[in-house]
């Protein structure tokens, strides 16, 4: 790695449900509700069916044969199938990749609509979307839902380009304001020497099903809401974190670099001119504790030191978007008009809710320990049931102190022995490169267990090793890919 080359640690804490989605629905032919847990469980079909009992393979066998008939109604065979997967409820628990929880009234709503129900000559046209739930983007190397870096990337860079707007005053087209703005060209442009890294996360359990819901920002008697949709959705809480990076190297003959201090300080004063912009519109939409807790937030003057507030995903207002001279088009009794401020707010909640969160809100900051209690209370106000560590059964993760779920995680295990030691090294700044290798292949002889507890520890920590800055990333992917 060349001496020029600048590698800055970030890491992102969660402020309320954040959705960074790929385009594609839950497969309810992957998934199944867990009724008792709260939870939706997505499996893994090899491991399932290895895991059944003969009776109940020869019941799967006979679902795939119904699913090549050209009469199949579609609904029908998804309540087939999940009425399967209840039946079978332990076999998926224990062949699950990832689970999510859901929110109560929403899980309710989903069990009914996939259970056993009167067959009719024809399913309702509208079942299939009434139960579709957006995914959200997950990390191939943990199994929890990720942040993708590109898109903290362009809300650092539109607060950039929004205070550099404060100095544009002539009425120039899009494509001439950015040239002018960013100088023109892309080896001109200062953000071509910045590069984000995807944000992987701290605890792989941190994502609910949750229902968005779009409402007016001034609501009117009688005005008729929009159709909600389901989503997956990270949802913060004290073990919830991610952890990623800005790389920067500055090209000969290149724009002058931004200082990531004073990238994070515009990005704080762009995403908090916007909360004071909308919170008294949001006042009477989001529970009292968290809006206050957010103003609190946002007034600490140390703040913008090290860290600054952001705002990313789909769902967030189109004024966290744009810079200040917006034109953001609005439909107004079936016909559109450019306003400098949107209508509606987005929503995350239960089904039926009145009041929801907001999405997309979070801090962002230089990998520094910034003392705040918002986090925490989500686990004292739980405004969706089951959060990863609270009421699903499972034990809570944290970036400084891994523990995993099971039997498996206890220290006589060679996993759980291997994961204590290594702790304490990175807690000595200890822990070598030399070392870890020569413990993995150790670790590839060891049950798939085993190396699935090192595989997911690794993967959520190896930002904090201590020889990370002069290794590439590929060593430790390899090392992974070995493992695995």
């Amino acid at each position: 790695m060349s001496s020029d080359f600048e590698f800055i640690p970030l890491r992102l804490t969660p402020l309320s449900p954040i959705h960074i989605g790929t385009g594609e629905d839950l497969s309810w032919l992957g998934t199944c509700l867990d009724i008792a847990k709260g939870q939706v469980i997505r499996y893994r079909s090899e491991d399932l069916v290895q895991s059944l009992p003969q009776q109940a393979r020869t019941r799967l066998d006979n679902l795939g044969k119904r699913a090549l008939e050209p009469s199949l109604s579609v609904v029908d065979f998804i309540i087939e199938v999940q009425q399967f997967l209840k039946n079978n409820i332990d076999v998926a628990r224990h062949a699950r990749s990832s689970v999510s929880a859901i929110a109560p009234r929403l899980l309710k709503r989903m069990d009914e609509m996939t259970g056993v129900r009167r067959r009719t000559t024809t399913a309702p046209s509208d079942t299939i979307a009434a139960i579709a739930i957006a995914e959200a983007m997950i990390d191939p190397r943990s199994g929890g839902a990720c942040i993708a870096g590109s898109g903290v990337k362009g809300a650092l860079r539109t607060a950039w380009l929004d205070r550099l707007a404060g100095t544009m005053t002539a009425n120039l087209d899009w494509k001439e304001y950015q040239r002018q703005l960013l100088g023109g060209t892309f080896d001109q442009d200062p953000f071509s020497q910045v590069m984000v890294e995807d944000f992987r996360p701290s605890n792989v359990e941190n994502t609910a099903i949750v229902v968005a819901r779009n409402t007016k920002r001034v609501s009117k008697p009688g005005r008729r809401q929009e159709l909600p949709v389901q989503v997956a959705a990270i949802v913060p809480g004290s073990a919830v974190d991610f952890r990623g990076a800005l790389r920067s190297k500055p090209r000969s003959g290149g724009p002058k670099s931004i200082s990531p201090k004073e990238l994070l300080r515009q990005c704080h004063v762009y995403h908090s001119s916007h909360w004071r912009e909308q919170r008294d519109d949001l006042v009477h939409h989001v529970p009292e504790w968290w809006h206050h807790a957010m103003d609190r937030l946002v007034e600490r003057t140390d703040l913008q030191d090290n860290s600054c507030l952001i705002r990313i995903g789909k769902f967030a207002t189109a004024e966290s978007k744009t810079t200040r001279d917006r034109k953001i088009k609005v439909g107004v009794s079936r016909s559109e008009s450019d306003r400098p401020h949107g209508t509606t707010f987005w929503l995350s909640g239960d089904h039926g809710d009145e009041q929801g969160l907001p999405f997309g809100w979070a801090l962002l900051d230089l990998g520094n320990e910034l003392q705040t209690d918002l986090p925490s209370m989500f686990h004292r106000n739980l405004p969706w049931q089951a959060i990863a560590g609270i009421s699903t059964g499972t034990v809570e993760r944290h970036a400084s102190n891994v523990n995993v779920e099971g039997p498996s995680a206890e220290s006589d295990t060679p996993s759980g022995k291997l994961v204590g030691q290594f702790e304490t090294l990175l807690k000595r700044n200890q822990l070598s490169f030399d070392l870890l290798r020569a413990d993995l292949k150790r670790a590839q002889a060891w049950s798939a267990s085993d190396k699935a507890i090192l595989f997911s520890w690794i993967s959520s920590r190896y930002r904090d090793f201590p020889f990370i800055k002069r290794h590439q990333y590929r060593l430790i992917d390899e090392l992974l890919a070995k493992l695995k």
